[in-house]
């Protein structure tokens, strides 16, 4: 939650926040309290006795109502009692794996309560806390605490191999292999900052890093780049109808190839990043942010 300041000075003046991302305006009445209301969701107006309070009131009455008017029944699995954020998840034969921003992958076998643990990639600290934002290279990295962070997963097989999981990760951009579930081991190295996403196509193992805007290729021996991007970084990879897309950052470019070789610009989406792809139906989704 939080927004442009609220002048209570001016009768009538309105906040805009963020509630559950959902845009939402606090506004004082005339009684001195405070009424938070979200315009996607009419009807639902909660009220407090500070601007705070207001948003507290908004997000739980947005919670009931989701619950209430939802086709789909959520039921929550797991909860981790650390701050973990999921950044990608992917399946791998009876497996479940999350990758998220700690050194730590998620993993079930069953999906139910109590069946998720803990598995360690790395084991090491980055050497710093990586912030991806800004439109010049010198503003992408920030020092911070030691945190290295899982970004993407990847199931791939390379030629003769039993499929694996891959991770990318922030460690000095490298990737790491799970063989057989015998535990984390480094697979190669691209030398970026970050490796965003990981996709396998045409037989082969597709990395979209930053913050040099470049993607590698792995056949399971080596690794070599096959892709420079004008942009700082290759935020989502994603195979449709026999071709491999890639999405860009800050441009916001969606690029394609067919054979891993040539790439052309297929849409300028006017938006800073492709956070995601999704292949459905025929088409193509880009999810995007500005």
């Amino acid at each position: 939650m939080g927004g442009n300041p609220l002048n209570p000075s001016v009768p009538g003046s309105a906040q805009e926040v963020f509630v559950l991302h959902f845009k939402a305006f606090v506004e004082q009445t005339s009684q001195g309290k405070f009424r938070a209301v979200a315009p996607e969701f009419a009807g639902v107006v909660s009220y407090g006795e500070t601007s705070e309070a207001a948003q507290a009131a908004l997000e739980s009455a947005l919670l009931k109502h989701l619950s209430a008017t939802s086709s789909v029944a959520l039921e929550a699995v797991h909860e981790e009692p650390l701050r973990v954020t999921p950044y990608a998840s992917c399946s791998h034969g009876d497996r479940l794996y999350i990758a998220t921003n700690l050194d730590i992958v998620l993993v079930t076998d069953t999906g139910k309560k109590e069946s998720w643990k803990r598995v360690p990639v790395t084991q090491q600290s980055a050497d710093v806390l990586q912030v991806f934002e800004g439109d010049q290279a010198e503003e992408v990295v920030e020092p911070g605490e030691d945190s290295t962070q899982i970004y993407s997963l990847a199931v791939f097989a390379g030629a003769g191999g039993e499929p694996a999981m891959y991770a990318g990760t922030n460690l000095k951009g490298q990737v790491y292999v799970n063989d057989a579930g015998a535990g984390w081991r480094p697979a190669f190295s691209t030398d970026e900052e970050r490796v965003h996403s990981l996709v396998a196509f045409g037989g082969r193992l597709y990395a979209g890093t930053s913050s040099h805007g470049r993607i590698f290729r792995w056949d399971g021996q080596q690794v070599e780049v096959v892709h420079q991007s004008n942009d700082l970084g290759i935020t989502a990879l994603a195979v449709h109808e026999n071709a491999l897309y890639a999405g860009t950052y800050p441009e916001g470019f969606v690029v394609r190839t067919m054979d891993g070789e040539l790439w052309e610009i297929v849409c300028r989406t006017n938006q800073k990043m492709i956070n995601q792809f999704l292949s459905a139906k025929g088409t193509l989704y880009a999810a995007c942010s500005s």
